[in-house]
């Protein structure tokens, strides 16, 4: 009889322990609405980043990442980053980035951006300068704190302020090797450049090295002195011939 209590007390203690190991991640998983998705992108040096979220009618995003380029040539290496190709139909889009690695991103679309559940933002992508050498890699996390994650929501004519994620999971942090990165040339102008240095008629410092403007209108002086003189004779004939007039009138 005592082995059965026993028995019985441990089967209900086990099945308390399976409802709880069931419960917790489901109650997890409800309280846990945003989150951010990063990624290695396969046979490139970017990382991928995406946001899945469960709100309803947003219309603008806001996302902060940490970047982190560390090791030889990391001074050679910028960092930018290329919107995916699902927004093309998005207002707004821009990213900056601070000295001190912090990228911060904006999506503004006019409509619900997470109508599929998922948005995919695009890529952080690194480049180096024509020439350098980089064995550094890059690090991409979201950082810690309030803030990280912001949306905007419409409601009929009023638009909201950007309202943190309260319910963001923050993925581990990614890291890549750039190692063999591909170098950008520097951009160097062309005869065809329209830029500070170009005048009104298109000259670039390469058929104009001393930046002086070209003569526009220094060969009409002559043609205007003349035409200014034969004017000139011309209203003294004129008066002339009045001059005689009124003499023979008077006569």
């Amino acid at each position: 009889m005592e082995n059965m209590m026993k028995r019985c007390a441990g089967a209900v203690v086990a099945a308390l322990a399976m409802c709880l190991a069931l419960a917790v991640p489901s109650a997890w998983a409800d309280s846990v609405s945003d989150e951010v998705l990063l990624a290695p992108v396969e046979g490139a040096h970017d990382v991928s980043v995406s946001i899945k979220s469960k709100e309803a009618d947003v219309t603008a995003v806001s996302l902060a990442l940490d970047v982190a380029v560390v090791g030889e040539g990391a001074a050679d290496v910028t960092v930018g980053f290329t919107f995916s190709d699902a927004l093309v139909g998005a207002k707004v889009k821009e990213f900056t980035t601070d000295e001190n690695g912090r990228m911060n991103i904006y999506v503004a679309g006019g409509e619900n951006l997470f109508k599929d559940g998922t948005l995919a933002l695009g890529r952080v992508v690194p480049t180096a300068k024509e020439g350098a050498k980089v064995s550094a890699k890059m690090k991409v996390e979201v950082p810690e704190g309030d803030g990280v994650l912001q949306f905007v929501r419409m409601g009929g004519a009023r638009v909201y302020d950007l309202e943190p994620s309260t319910t963001l999971y923050r993925p581990e942090a990614v890291t890549v090797d750039l190692a063999a990165l591909p170098s950008v040339p520097d951009p160097t102008p062309t005869p065809d450049d329209k830029g500070p240095n170009n005048d009104i008629i298109g000259q670039t410092p390469d058929t104009n090295p001393n930046k002086e403007l070209p003569a526009t209108g220094d060969g009409l002086v002559p043609i205007i002195v003349g035409l200014v003189c034969v004017a000139a004779v011309a209203a003294v004939v004129i008066v002339a011939l009045v001059v005689r007039k009124k003499k023979a009138d008077k006569q």
